[in-house]
């Protein structure tokens, strides 16, 4: 396995990536844009489309993202994929898989997690992704994942990967643990008013 340097790239990314932009050439890689539909733990996993090109990755919330590219992978090549730098740095994590099968064609759909304190803004069609190539020792004969043609975040990819979840995201479970704090305060403050009250009656009783 060799990977495609910046001359074999430009070469044969026509034929990868038919929407390619030659400007997101990066050297032996490509840069993938983001693409407009989505979905969110904090919004029960329903397939939502960007609002004013924008879509903000809360903080402790699982993410479905797609790209905007749709890739074409020959029988003899396989990708390598990541999150910028630039963007990992800000918290958000791929937690989906690293590579892209011979033979795979559709847009890819990473899922991510922020695990940084703040909100990530993201840009549609702004490069968000990477995706680097390699060509191996001998061609793939077919590729017969159930990804195949995939069209980005859907209610089907949905369907595959969440039945039986209960879909709890990082921040619905800090919500739940200050939920129950803020209960637990309250039953100790209510105890509390109790045994004071209690101890006084007693006191009193004692006293006559």
């Amino acid at each position: 396995m060799s990977f495609l340097g910046e001359k074999e790239l430009k070469e044969q990314i026509k034929s990868i990536i038919p929407q390619y932009r030659p400007k997101f050439i990066d050297s032996n890689k490509y840069e993938l844009c983001l693409g407009v539909s989505y979905c969110a733990s904090d919004s029960k996993f329903r397939v939502r489309q960007a609002e004013d090109n924008q879509i903000v990755v809360n903080p402790g919330e699982f993410y479905f993202l797609e790209t905007y590219e749709t890739v074409e992978m020959p029988n003899n090549i396989m990708g390598f994929i990541s999150i910028k730098a630039s963007i990992k740095f800000k918290g958000l994590v791929n937690v989906s898989g690293f590579h892209v099968d011979p033979h795979f064609r559709g847009k890819i759909v990473f899922s991510v997690l922020n695990a940084g304190p703040s909100p990530i803004n993201l840009t549609i069609e702004e490069p968000l992704f990477q995706i680097w190539f390699a060509k191996l020792t001998s061609a793939s004969e077919s590729y017969n994942g159930k990804h195949q043609d995939q069209t980005g975040v859907t209610g089907k990819l949905l369907n595959d990967h969440m039945s039986g979840s209960d879909n709890a995201s990082l921040g619905d479970l800090q919500k739940q643990i200050k939920d129950l704090d803020n209960k637990y305060e309250k039953v100790l403050v209510l105890a509390s008013v109790l045994l004071v009250g209690i101890l006084s009656l007693v006191f009193k009783a004692y006293l006559t």
